[in-house]
């Protein structure tokens, strides 16, 4: 399913500059101005979202109306595709008005021990801000990214997609692959670095279970922990009370004598749990991709890879 706001469309970064602009307690009504004018003039996209939150109400036994999610799904588009654009170079009061954040000191504490760390997030809600919070702070910050990103010139669609400072490209415009030794050899110099590991493009997918369904990933999230022997943590970023709220989980730690590989594909099925949490208590903030409607029965395993 495309998405309602487009981060690459240059109507998206007008508005970002204006949210950039304006005071902080414009920044709720304005997302829901915009999303509520897309909900009344967009009846296409409103009625695929509409029939996709059946479903998940359905599936999740959810007690909230698929017509309330659909709305409130609206409201938060325009924060949640421009959160990370909007927040960088913000000054410290208002940052902290926009912002709530939970856990940071345990992704402080491993990054003291002298090791980068792995900041993994699946997609929902703004899943890039949880990197914004962190390179304010001044850690050393990449994330993996695919490799058509690395030919966009515009410096603010760069900011907004967190590839302003550089990058780890993968793959090529058709799929992905996993340079861990590049990972591996970043990690080691202290940096931390962003990955989302599920996704629908390019070889070495798997499937993990997500809802009582296959949600596909890529485990080189495994190897890439495996070769590094880095601290792991999820992430995730949604909009609540009107607010940004991102929350960080205590680091997974490889220790002198574990297994890596065994502790890092340990992880990835904990951080499938967690997932699944998230969706459960912030619903109207998921992102209606491809291999969550494949998990959901929205869509087959052969449709989502060939559309």
């Amino acid at each position: 399913m495309k998405k309602i706001i487009s981060p690459y469309a240059r109507s998206t970064l007008w508005m970002a500059d204006v949210l950039r602009k304006v005071p902080a307690d414009w920044t709720w009504p304005l997302s829901v101005a915009v999303g509520r004018l897309l909900y009344w003039t967009r009846s296409g996209r409103r009625r695929e979202v509409l029939r996709a939150y059946k479903k998940l109400c359905e599936v999740a036994h959810l007690e909230r109306s698929a017509e309330s999610l659909t709305k409130a799904f609206f409201d938060r588009q325009l924060m949640l595709m421009t959160a990370n654009y909007i927040l960088q170079g913000m000054p410290p009061e208002r940052f902290e008005r926009l912002c709530d954040f939970d856990g940071l000191d345990g992704v402080r504490e491993a990054l003291s021990e002298g090791r980068g760390v792995i900041v993994t997030s699946f997609h929902i809600g703004t899943h890039l801000l949880s990197f914004a919070k962190l390179e304010r702070e001044g850690y050393p910050l990449t994330t993996l990214r695919p490799a058509f990103m690395r030919d966009i010139s515009d410096p603010r669609l760069r900011r907004m997609l967190f590839i302003h400072n550089g990058a780890i490209y993968v793959g090529d415009s058709t799929g992905l692959a996993s340079p861990v030794r590049e990972v591996a050899k970043t990690l080691r110099k202290g940096y931390i670095v962003g990955i989302a590991p599920d996704g629908d493009q390019g070889g070495g997918l798997t499937d993990i279970s997500v809802l009582g369904g296959n949600y596909p990933i890529r485990r080189g999230l495994v190897e890439i922990a495996k070769v590094a022997r880095s601290p792991m943590v999820f992430a995730f970023g949604v909009v609540r009370n009107k607010k940004f709220y991102v929350k960080y989980d205590a680091p997974w730690f490889v220790r002198d004598g574990d297994d890596a590989g065994a502790v890092a594909e340990a992880f990835l099925q904990d951080c499938a749990r967690k997932f699944e949490e998230v969706i459960l208590n912030y619903p109207e903030c998921v992102w209606w991709t491809r291999p969550l409607c494949q998990a959901l029965g929205l869509k087959s395993a052969s449709s989502a890879s060939e559309d």
